[in-house]
C-alpha cells in the first residue's frame, strides 16, 4: 500500500528527510567540492539500472555479461569518448570515488617503485594522500608551492631528486587547494624520465574536459579524478592513460576488488559528458570569469589569497579569515553553506575555501554575485546579521532552482 500524507508526516524519520530537502531550496552551496546533475543524469542514476550488475562473464573466449550486453556496450562507449575527449589512448571507469581511486592507484604502482612524492597537505595537497602512502609502506617526500607563482617550488624539488638520484619514483599530486593549475610540461622537463607522474585533476576536472587547460602527451604521465565538482556528473571518478603497461597494471588492480561496477552512475556520467561536449566550453568559460569578477568584490574589503592579478585562475576563491569556524557558523546561519580550511599558503593561516561552480551551473548573475558578495563581506566582518539577511539569501537560493546546460 502506497505511504499516506497522515502517515508522512507522523514519520519522524521521513520529515528528517522532507526537511532536507525544503533546506536544499533556500540554501546556497559555495562548496568547491560539489556540484549538480541535471535532471536526465540523475534519472539514469536512479534508473533501476543502477542496481543491475554488468559482470564481464568469459563464453567462448568473449567477455560479456549475458542479457545485458547493452549495458556493457553503453560503457564502452562512455569509455571511447572519454578516450576521444582527453585524447588518451586508455580510460579507467571503475573507480568508486575518488580515494577508493587513490587507494587503487598507490597498491599499483607500489610494484613498480617503493619511492613517492606527494603534495604537502599544507600546499594545497589532500589531506588523505600521506595516509595511503603509509599504508603501502612507501618512502614519502613532499613537494611544495611557490606561492609567488603557484605552481611547483622546483628549488624543493630539484633537492629530492637529487636525493633520489638513480632511483625510480613517483609522483603523485592530490590537489585540493586549486586556485592555479600546475604547469605539468615544465615538470615532466625537470624531473627524470623513468618517473612516473599522476595528477588528479578533481577539481579542475571540466577546465581539462573542455581543453580551457591541457596536458602534453607524454607515457610517464597519467592523470584522473573525481566527476562531480567543476565537471557536474555522479560522485565517481575516472583515470586517463596513453602508456599500455601502466594501464595494465592499474586495471589489474581494480579487477582483484571490483565486480560490480555501478552501472548507474556510469550512466550518468555519460549523459554529462554529452552534455558537457556541447556545453563544456561555455560552461568553464563562464565559471573562470564569474569567480574572478565575485573575487574582485570579495577582495574590495576582505584579504584573499591567490595568484594575482585575480586572486584565482579557477573555480576556487580563497579567503584569510582568522576566526573561521565563527565565520562558518554565522554564513550556515543566513543560508550560505562554506568551507573552512585548515591552511592557505603554507602557513597555518585559516580561511574560507568557495566555489561558485555550483551555483554558476544554475545560472547565477553577476547582480546576484553582488548580493551575495556583500552578505560574505558583513559575515567576515562581524556585522550584524538580521532576517532580512535570511530573506535575501532565502529568495537567491529560490530563484537559482534550475540546471542550466542541459541537454532537453
Amino acid at each position: 500500500m502506497p505511504i499516506s500524507d497522515k502517515t508522512i508526516k507522523g514519520n519522524k524519520l521521513l520529515n528528517m528527510v522532507f526537511k532536507e530537502f525544503q533546506k536544499e531550496k533556500e540554501t546556497i552551496s559555495l562548496i568547491p567540492s560539489e556540484n549538480i546533475m541535471s535532471d536526465l543524469a540523475t534519472k539514469m542514476y536512479c534508473s533501476k539500472s543502477n542496481n543491475r550488475y554488468v559482470i564481464p562473464i568469459k563464453i567462448e573466449d568473449k567477455f560479456f555479461m549475458p542479457g545485458r550486453e547493452s549495458l556493457g556496450n553503453i560503457i564502452t562507449l562512455l569509455e571511447e569518448k572519454l578516450c576521444s575527449i582527453y585524447k588518451t589512448k586508455y580510460t579507467i571507469v571503475k573507480s568508486l570515488s575518488g580515494l577508493h581511486q587513490m587507494d587503487i592507484i598507490m597498491s599499483a604502482m607500489r610494484k613498480t617503485t617503493s619511492n613517492i612524492i606527494t603534495l604537502d597537505k599544507f600546499h594545497g595537497g589532500h589531506s588523505k594522500t600521506r595516509n595511503i602512502a603509509m599504508k603501502y609502506g612507501f618512502s614519502i617526500s613532499h613537494i611544495k608551492l611557490d606561492f609567488d607563482t603557484w605552481d611547483v617550488d622546483y628549488v624543493e624539488l630539484k633537492k629530492i631528486i637529487k636525493q633520489w638520484k638513480g632511483e625510480k619514483a613517483l609522483i603523485y599530486i592530490d590537489h585540493t587547494i586549486t586556485v592555479n593549475p600546475l604547469n605539468i610540461e615544465k615538470l615532466l622537463k625537470i624531473v627524470p624520465s623513468n618517473w612516473i607522474i599522476y595528477y588528479d585533476i578533481s577539481h579542475l576536472q571540466l577546465f581539462y574536459f573542455s581543453h580551457i587547460f591541457n596536458f602534453p602527451t607524454h607515457k610517464n604521465f597519467f592523470f584522473g579524478g573525481t566527476t562531480h565538482k567543476t565537471f557536474p556528473g555522479p560522485q565517481k571518478a575516472i583515470i586517463l592513460l596513453n602508456n599500455k603497461r601502466l594501464y595494465t597494471t592499474i586495471n589489474k588492480e581494480f579487477e582483484k576488488t571490483i565486480s560490480s561496477i555501478h552501472t548507474g552512475s556510469l550512466l550518468a556520467l555519460l549523459i554529462t559528458v554529452i552534455e558537457m561536449e556541447k556545453f563544456g566550453v561555455k560552461y568553464a568559460k563562464n565559471i573562470i570569469s564569474k569567480t574572478r569578477y565575485f573575487a574582485k568584490l570579495l577582495s574590495d574589503e576582505l584579504r584573499l589569497v591567490g595568484p594575482l592579478p585575480h586572486f584565482t585562475n579557477t573555480h576556487q576563491i580563497c579567503i584569510d579569515v582568522p576566526n573561521i569556524i565563527d565565520v562558518t557558523k554565522k554564513l550556515a546561519s543566513v543560508g550560505i553553506i562554506t568551507m573552512p580550511e585548515r591552511t592557505l599558503s603554507g602557513k597555518k593561516q585559516k580561511g574560507l575555501r568557495l566555489g561558485i561552480q555550483e551555483q554558476c551551473r544554475l545560472g547565477i548573475t553577476k547582480k546576484d554575485l553582488s548580493i551575495l558578495s556583500g552578505i560574505i563581506i558583513s559575515c567576515v566582518n562581524n556585522k550584524k546579521i538580521n532576517k532580512n539577511t535570511k530573506n535575501k539569501v532565502r529568495a537567491l537560493a529560490k530563484k537559482l532552482n534550475s540546471v542550466h546546460y542541459v541537454i532537453h
